[in-house]
């Protein structure tokens, strides 16, 4: 079966939640890549990239990662067969 890659960009719901949001993306997706994009007012993105079997889940992974606490918005950015 064919891997997809997603390039999300995920906003905390407040600065002081991203740490805590940060780290259970991490653990949970164990994301490719993982970067952190300075926004203003000390607010910080959180951008990871997914590398996932290509199947009909992968069209809700945004809405699983918005039920993470912590997680204010969820944009994909990116989605590509490889």
């Amino acid at each position: 079966m064919a891997q997809v890659a997603m390039a999300l960009r995920i906003m905390p719901e407040s600065p002081e939640s991203f740490d805590s949001m940060k780290k259970a993306i991490v653990d949970q997706y164990k994301p490719r890549t993982v970067k952190e994009e300075p926004i203003g007012f000390g607010l910080k993105a959180l951008k990871i990239t997914l590398v996932l079997e290509d199947v009909a889940g992968t069209a809700d992974i945004d809405e699983k990662i918005k039920k993470i606490a912590g997680v204010g918005e969820v944009e994909v950015e990116m989605v590509t067969r490889l």
